[in-house]
């Protein structure tokens, strides 16, 4: 290993030297990086940083990143809920401080991801798949597998699992959209990556029969993945096939991922073409999109533009073909348009109830780097990115001319206006703007001249603010200073970006406290998470932290005369000692108390869970309780057995009968709760206290057995709750309220000033903006996730929209040919939260005016009531034309002409 291994622990700077010249190491194919717990590594850096050793984080605990039997939990977040550490410093930490048990260690792969372009990347989540046998196709064994295990490493695994002798020929295919069998190929070093497998892919492997040939058979081999061969035709002996007549494609029905999902009459075809026959009109588009491995985000984007008729039908009928920019040094050669060209045409053949965006993930990633792999991104930009590429890459203007800016000066805004409309169609002239772009109208003002700017840009999409409230309910528990008063939770209404005093002010005004001398505390199973001070901002405690309020005796903080000394308590447990109830902020003189002293003041804090009638009996004079064998200290950082303790305990139960009647005795620990049981340091006959040192208070066995009251400290459910200000019962919010929002004045923020003109300098400026006119199609985002700071939310409010009728004629101030009233055509969907979402999508069918939801590969029919939800994310309309008949008799009678120039790699590509 490498030199910078020490031969016996060094000191906390040289650990923070060591480490992070580790971490800066470059990521490296087949490289280890380990998982550590976020809140562990932020103890050892404060640890590393204020070298106090009583700050020490214990031994390394990853438990809170594991599922109950030791996998990893899905959708943890980086810097949130863990850090990577390299190999070597994993194995220093670990080394230094120990850790909790063999599932502590949690290591990844540096693997290459991507199709076209390859990036390094340390592969957190493994990909499930379904491993088989052919024949059993109903009996699967789901399993873990890296995108950088090879077509070897798979097939030695699978040989392993059914006992297929190595001498016995084999080959594997993979499915993931049904009907069709991949043939994985025959090259070894092929890697999961490469096979472009998806999350539940079933992988089959199939053994060679004793005369020679196969079960199934392939029309043309090619040593690779199905995208590299999709005319692959396979027929299978009536094991796995059953007829045609049992396979017509139904929209309706979604493949389960469940273990008797691959032997059933549905899929198990003959793995041809569907007949086009079988089709209606109110079919085509009604095609699923495989989910490639957390790619939700691009096929909910792909299913909304798929339905803008005016877009699909440029497409459908070739004439982009005339239009393409292959050589816009803006653009991407064609191949972003072409291979979205390639994808319409399946998805509205009218063949398929879904397919596999293989070809266009695989030119999204050449040409746009930061949608590579299988990370989760968000669809929004994924479809800003998509209108923006197709404007490139059918841009008319071949060479885009010099334009120049001139000053507005006192000209009317309808001359501003027609001027820069026509001379960003100088340089951008394409069926995305045609389609898309309207203009927007920014007025600035000045707030010390007064002076009045105003500009007009182009916009493809409104990202419009959602109202929300300013403020937060926190369940807080008050810990009262007075031992007769009982523990209380509130629920507190504060601002959401406040700090923590306003939480305190908060408790204050309905618990009738002195807002000073509260300390804000997160505790997490019987010990402290976090101790806020009270100018933190409030955005650091989340929904689900157990915050405790500690009221003292004396303000805080008090750094000139009191030290507040954090206490746990500690229990024997059958074999270990571990934490119990609620811990203790104890105040105590800066000066210094002796270790008696500090005994009566825990004692006082504690006196709220003691059963007090009895401390003034003999209650220690009880059996002795049989010392459990081969103690150990579930909490101690070196996980070394703590036999002398009952030794302890003896002597204290000693003294107990000339008079002592010790409850308990200290130790020092830290902030996780572990402890070597060693005794805490006198200075000078007195405690040597810290706010950033714990102790923890060791029950003895019978005082704790005879004393304390374990209903005193009930579980949050049986707390008594005094909620004064009951949540507000949620109420949908108006899109146009929205909007008003979005055309509403407001005054730039600090880090976004305004160069007036007139002053000559940066200006905290009023700006407003005015739709001066809209688009044919207008998409509606709804800024639906809240970044402030280091702080993210999920807004989930109900909005609700319009599905016919949205009239923004209001708020349009230019001068418009046509009303702008639009009918609502498609819908991106975000469910869940932030690191944890999926997207799907509603849209409407252009041939039958019947609405769909699509949810990666599985699509069914959808009312219109189902279509507005608080899941909405971004809204598609489209310009309604009065002069029009309704879309679907016109589609009816003048259904444009679908071009399908299919290639031997689309022939086969069916579901």
């Amino acid at each position: 290993m490498s030199e910078l291994r020490p031969t016996s622990n060094p000191t906390p700077v040289e650990q923070k030297q060591i480490i992070n010249k580790l971490q800066k190491t470059a990521l490296k194919k087949d490289d280890k990086w380990y998982l550590v717990d976020a809140s562990w590594y932020k103890k050892w850096q404060k640890y590393v940083d204020t070298g106090d050793p009583s700050a020490s984080p214990g031994p390394i605990d990853n438990s809170s990143l594991l599922q109950v039997g030791g996998t990893l939990k899905e959708h943890l977040t980086d810097h949130r809920d863990f850090e990577l550490v390299h190999d070597e410093a994993w194995y220093l930490l670990a080394q230094w401080y120990g850790t909790r048990d063999m599932n502590t260690a949690i290591a990844r792969n540096v693997v290459e991801q991507g199709i076209s372009v390859k990036i390094l990347k340390v592969e957190i989540n493994m990909l499930k798949v379904q491993f088989c046998k052919h024949g059993d196709l109903e009996n699967t064994i789901e399993w873990e597998l890296s995108k950088g295990d090879t077509l070897a490493t798979i097939e030695r695994k699978m040989r392993e699992i059914y006992n297929i002798p190595s001498s016995r020929p084999v080959r594997l295919w993979g499915r993931h959209v049904r009907p069709r069998f991949n043939f994985l190929g025959d090259d070894p070093e092929k890697t999961v990556n490469d096979m472009g497998f998806y999350t539940n892919e079933l992988v089959i492997i199939e053994v060679q029969k004793d005369d020679g040939s196969w079960y199934m058979t392939v029309d043309q081999t090619s040593a690779g993945n199905a995208s590299d061969n999709p005319t692959t035709k396979v027929t299978t002996s009536s094991t796995i096939s059953s007829t045609a007549s049992n396979s017509t494609p139904t929209a309706a029905v979604r493949p389960s991922t469940s273990n008797n999902n691959y032997n059933n009459s549905s899929h198990s075809s003959s793995y041809q073409s569907h007949d086009d026959s079988r089709f209606r009109d109110g079919d085509k588009g009604v095609c699923g999109l495989a989910n490639m491995g957390n790619t939700c985000f691009m096929n909910s984007a792909i299913q909304c533009l798929s339905n803008v008729p005016v877009l699909t039908d440029y497409f459908l009928q070739n004439e982009y073909q005339n239009e393409l920019n292959l050589d816009n040094p803006l653009g991407m050669k064609g191949e972003i348009a072409k291979a979205y060209a390639d994808l319409i045409r399946l998805m509205w053949s009218g063949t398929r109830s879904s397919t596999t965006p293989r070809d266009f993930k695989s030119q999204l990633e050449t040409f746009a780097p930061q949608f590579t792999g299988y990370q989760q991104h968000d669809s929004q930009e994924l479809l800003a990115f998509l209108l923006d590429g197709l404007h490139e890459d059918l841009n008319r203007i071949k060479k885009k001319p010099y334009v120049e800016l001139t000053d507005a000066g006192s000209r009317p805004d309808e001359e501003v206006a027609a001027e820069a409309w026509r001379n960003y169609r100088k340089r951008n002239d394409s069926v995305i703007v045609d389609t898309f772009y309207g203009l927007l109208k920014s007025t600035v003002v000045c707030p010390e001249c007064t002076k009045v700017s105003s500009t007009f840009d182009p916009f493809c999409h409104l990202s419009v603010p959602l109202p929300q409230n300013e403020e937060r309910q926190i369940e807080v528990t008050l810990v009262p200073w007075q031992a007769h008063r009982k523990l209380t939770l509130y629920t507190l209404t504060v601002p959401k970006f406040g700090v923590i005093r306003d939480l305190c002010n908060a408790l204050a005004k309905v618990a009738n406290v002195d807002p000073s001398k509260l300390i804000i505390c997160d505790v997490y199973y019987n010990r402290f998470r976090e101790l806020f001070n009270h100018d933190e901002m409030i955005t650091k405690i989340l929904d689900w932290d157990k915050i405790h309020a500690y009221e003292m005796n004396v303000p805080f903080p008090d750094p000139e005369t009191t030290v507040f000394q954090p206490v746990y308590q500690r229990e024997m447990g059958p074999y270990n000692w571990r934490l119990f109830s609620l811990p203790l902020i104890v105040p105590a003189p800066k000066s210094g108390v002796t270790y008696e002293q500090f005994y009566e003041l825990v004692l006082a804090r504690v006196q709220r869970f003691l059963n007090t009638s009895k401390l003034d009996t003999r209650w220690w004079e009880v059996e002795k309780p049989v010392k459990p064998s081969g103690r150990r200290d579930e909490h101690s950082s070196d996980g070394e057995h703590s036999s002398d303790d009952s030794d302890k305990d003896d002597a204290m139960n000693d003294k107990w009968e000339e008079g002592g009647r010790k409850l308990f005795r200290f130790v020092v620990a830290n902030a996780n709760g572990y402890s070597d049981n060693r005794a805490p340091e006198l200075d000078g006959g007195k405690l040597r206290l810290s706010e950033t040192t714990f102790l923890s208070a060791n029950w003895v066995q019978v005082a704790q057995k005879q004393l304390y009251k374990d209903d005193e400290y009930p579980d949050e459910d049986n707390t008594k709750s005094d909620r004064n200000s009951p949540e507000k019962k949620k109420v949908p919010v108006l899109l146009t309220e929205c909007i008003d929002l979005f055309v509403t004045s407001q005054i730039l923020g600090a880090e976004d000033l305004w160069y007036c003109p007139s002053c000559k300098k940066h200006q905290q400026a009023t700006k407003k903006l005015d739709l001066w006119s809209t688009p044919e199609v207008l998409v509606v985002h709804l800024k639906r996730f809240l970044y402030h700071g280091s702080y993210r939310d999920k807004i989930d409010s109900n909005i609700q929209f319009p599905l016919r009728g949205l009239d923004l004629g209001k708020y349009v101030i230019g001068p418009e040919k046509t009303p702008a009233v639009y009918d609502l055509i498609a819908v991106t969907n975000h469910h869940g939260g932030l690191g944890s979402g999926h997207y799907t999508a509603h849209a409407k069918n252009r041939y039958n005016e019947k609405w769909n939801y699509f949810d990666d590969d599985w699509v069914r029919d959808a009312t219109e009531q189902d279509v507005c939800t608080k899941a909405a994310y971004v809204l598609l309309y489209v310009r309604r034309d009065p002069s029009k008949k309704p879309l679907a008799v016109e589609l009816a009678s003048t259904a444009p002409t679908i071009i399908v120039e299919r290639s031997p790699s689309e022939s086969m590509e069916t579901s």
